[in-house]
């Protein structure tokens, strides 16, 4: 009975401990991209993952982009977890840097 007891105690024990590494890795998470750059780089690496857009190809690529968007899904996931109100904050100022970005493009005379 005591082995038993023990086993769950261990269990217990390395629960706690996944727990508190986890909670510090997303800290340290949250903490790299909590700066203007920071996020600036967590919205380049979201949009070269093709998070946003489609990845069907008629070919072998779509495995390729599937793969990378699905590390990209992962990344916006972890953000997500560590805070889910800088991951609103990166995508908002991404979107609109975007929309900026486009309008400057349509507006310059050719």
């Amino acid at each position: 009975m005591e082995f038993v007891h023990q086993e769950i105690q261990d269990q217990r024990d390395q629960e706690l401990n996944n727990r508190a590494l986890r909670k510090s890795f997303l800290q340290k998470v949250e903490n790299t991209f909590m700066s203007e750059a920071g996020r600036k780089v967590a919205w380049e690496l979201l949009s070269q993952c093709g998070i946003f857009r489609t990845t069907f190809r008629r070919n072998a690529e779509s495995a390729f982009l599937e793969g990378r968007r699905s590390v990209g899904l992962d990344l916006l996931t972890l953000i997500g977890e560590a805070n889910h109100q800088l991951l609103g904050d990166i995508l908002l100022m991404g979107f609109k840097e975007d929309r900026a970005a486009k309008s400057g493009e349509n507006s310059r005379p050719e």
